[in-house]
């Protein structure tokens, strides 16, 4: 099998959409979208099922309400 070095933009409001899905959160900062923030996932794919019921989940997402 061939690996092939793809990146996705994947835009959401959703923070915990966000934490399942990403490598790397960029947080933007008004007009035009400048990045504010960056948060990276330390977490490897694929996650559990049950990953959003972990404290490691859970601080991920308590840091991103903390820098919105």
């Amino acid at each position: 099998m061939t690996h092939i070095d793809l990146s996705t933009l994947f835009i959401t409001h959703d923070i915990d959409e966000a934490i399942l899905l990403s490598d790397r959160i960029y947080i933007l900062n008004g007009t035009p979208g400048e990045i504010k923030d960056e948060i990276v996932i330390h977490e490897q794919k694929p996650r559990p099922d049950d990953f959003y019921l972990t404290e490691t989940f859970l601080n991920y997402k308590r840091d991103i309400i903390s820098r919105l």
